[in-house]
């Protein structure tokens, strides 16, 4: 993360392409159009499973807002629909395995 702040990217070894990059605000510039942009948040009154909510949408560009930390809300304007991932205030690493589980799942990747 230091390396990204300073340099603004992060490069891949043998130089075949950037694997990070900062981007200039508004981030929206930078999602596909017409997506539906969803952010997870625990504290969601909807009770949804991420595996059928991916597969309901299959049809749409999805869009995820994983926030850093456990607790707190995102704050971004652009979100359609919060949904809830677990019952709990999960990490962002566990926010990122189950979007991922879901869509391996919905794309049959095994």
């Amino acid at each position: 993360m230091v390396e990204l702040l300073q340099k603004s990217s992060i490069k891949s070894k043998d130089n075949e392409g950037k694997l990070l990059k900062l981007i200039q605000n508004p981030v929206t510039q930078h999602l596909p159009a017409n997506s539906l942009k969803i952010g997870l948040s625990f504290n969601s009154p909807k009770t949804v499973k991420i595996r059928d909510f991916v597969a309901a949408n299959c049809d749409k560009n999805l869009v995820f807002v994983v926030g850093a930390m456990p607790h707190g809300n995102i704050d971004a304007d652009y979100i359609d629909d919060f949904i809830p991932v677990s019952g709990y205030p999960p990490s962002a690493d566990t926010c990122l395995y189950r979007i991922c589980d879901a869509l391996e799942s919905n794309w049959k990747i095994f």
